[in-house]
């Protein structure tokens, strides 16, 4: 049986490396596309000293595709914080127009510390310094702080289209910075919920449904006492000798092939699967809610089980029921399971063992309550380990 949900991790893991992939290479465009605009406004304008920076800027962001096309991301990234901190370093530093810096230039470190936030996500004190940085540089910028070094003087009427050009490249950015915030937090969500639900799929099929809805309510272990309820062991005759003949994943196979059709039958009654041990089987009826008919629809399930092992030729199944009162909860802190304990789940296992191979062995105490149904045979008493004489019934399967 496959369990895909444990790829559910790997595969959102892949899928987020591409997205990122596809963002860091949507930066480096928009890093190229604004680098080529400023590049022709400097040459118009004849400010060469810009043109060689945004030269520069536009190798930087080629650069950085290459990168990605060689699954290089963190390189890319790297190139693109730098080439952005060398760019707006430059633009508020050296390219000046009339106040303490250039227009709306300085506004882009709080772009890049948004983007180097998402860059660096999976280094998180690395995130959180570098954009730390990039806020202390807009503060600085912002109200004057930083050191000023005007190269190039712009006119007024120039100064209004580099501010403008600057607020675009920057509200471009953070646009794009959102949306990935965004279909991130949203692919997150939907991978979650997909493991959640596969996940408690699992934990279904393991456990009975009223016993996940308490578990999930309660958050701890529990046990209950069952007055009346019966059990079911049923255990393959000479198993240990069979299983020597064949290989390992030939064993496997074979008892996941029965058992699980066991499985199948166990759930169309109604009655609770408690565990295989090997090649042993349990059932219980009446556990965890509570049936009237427990013993009846118990020993009917058996006769439907024999049934089934009659059809594989190579398992001989002995079957062995009994009656009475059990505690059942669960037990475990990691692997957690539903179990049930006490001298009704003690005799039954002794019903199983006292049995013959191809029928079903019901204790005295189960016989009163389906001998109304099903026909008999009596065994008479037979010597128990630990339990002394108890009368034991083959049960007949119908006609």
């Amino acid at each position: 049986m496959e369990f895909s949900f444990y790829d559910i991790s790997s595969i959102w893991r892949d899928a987020r490396k591409k997205r990122v992939a596809s963002f860091v290479r949507i930066l480096s465009y928009l890093m190229i596309a604004a680098a080529l605009q400023w590049m022709v406004l400097t040459l118009i304008e004849r400010i060469y000293v810009l043109t060689v920076a945004t030269l520069a800027t536009v190798a930087m962001g080629i650069c950085a595709l290459q990168l990605i096309r060689f699954k290089r991301i963190l390189s890319a990234k790297i190139i693109i914080l730098i080439t952005g901190l060398c760019y707006f370093l430059t633009a508020t530093v050296f390219a000046a127009g009339y106040g303490i810096n250039n227009g709306t230039a300085h506004f882009g470190f709080i772009t890049m510390a948004l983007v180097s936030y998402f860059l660096l996500y999976e280094y998180k004190i690395y995130r959180e310094i570098i954009s730390f940085i990039f806020f202390v540089l807009f503060f600085l910028f912002h109200f004057g702080y930083a050191p000023f070094f005007p190269l190039v003087f712009l006119p007024p009427d120039k100064t209004h289209y580099i501010n403008m050009l600057s607020v675009v490249i920057n509200l471009l950015t953070m646009f794009f910075v959102t949306r990935q915030f965004v279909k991130e937090i949203t692919k997150s969500e939907e991978a979650l919920t997909l493991a959640a639900d596969k996940l408690e799929g699992l934990i279904g099929s393991m456990l009975p449904r009223p016993v996940v809805e308490r578990m999930r309510h309660e958050g701890k272990t529990f046990a209950d006492e069952f007055h009346e309820c019966s059990v079911l062991f049923a255990d393959i005759e000479g198993f240990t000798s069979w299983s020597e003949k064949l290989l390992p994943n030939e064993v496997v196979n074979h008892l996941n092939n029965i058992f699980s059709k066991f499985d199948d039958e166990i759930s169309n009654m109604g009655l609770t699967k408690i565990k295989t041990n090997g090649d042993s089987y349990m059932v219980a009826s009446g556990i965890p809610e509570f049936r009237k008919d427990h013993a009846m629809v118990l020993t009917e399930v058996a006769i439907k089980l024999q049934a089934i092992a009659n059809e594989h030729s190579h398992f001989k199944f002995r079957i062995g029921i009994n009656s009475g009162a059990a505690v059942a909860g669960i037990i475990g802190k990691k692997i957690f399971m539903y179990d049930i304990w006490g001298d009704t789940v003690n005799t039954a296992s002794r019903m199983e063992s006292s049995g013959e191979a191809g029928k079903v062995n019901i204790s005295g105490s189960t016989y009163e309550l389906v001998k109304d149904k099903f026909t008999c045979t009596y065994r008479g008493k037979i010597q128990v380990k630990n339990k002394g004489e108890i009368d034991m019934y083959f049960v007949e399967p119908a006609s």
